[in-house]
């Protein structure tokens, strides 16, 4: 498995999906960050700056849309930028984030069950 140990990679990784985000939309987008970035093993601090650096340039109105995606890959490393995503969320849109993330922590026990 490829492993990515630097921020530079992961600006990198990060320019190249916002680039194909930009021009094919979000869904590709997030197939980009599966394929080179969730696919690879990743430490957790930098799998979270990963999320800041998206959260840089996706819009508001579409970034719950890219919590679900990321979520329904079921990749590890979509629970750290989802969770990071939705942390940065709190301070203008707190009870949405909350309710979210209780969505996808239920999601996650009937996975389990």
């Amino acid at each position: 498995m490829d492993q990515i140990t630097s921020k530079v990679q992961i600006r990198e990784i990060v320019a190249a999906a916002k680039q194909q985000g930009q021009q094919s939309g979000i869904e590709c987008l997030i197939l980009s960050l599966q394929e080179c970035l969730l696919k690879k093993k990743v430490r957790f601090p930098l799998l979270e700056f990963a999320a800041r650096e998206i959260m840089l340039f996706v819009p508001e109105a579409e970034q719950l849309h890219l919590t679900d995606r990321l979520i329904a890959t079921t990749e590890m490393g979509s629970y750290v930028l989802t969770g990071i995503i939705l942390q940065q969320r709190l301070t203008e849109h707190f009870e949405e984030s909350i309710h979210k993330a209780c969505t996808y922590n239920h999601g996650q026990s009937m996975v389990r069950m």
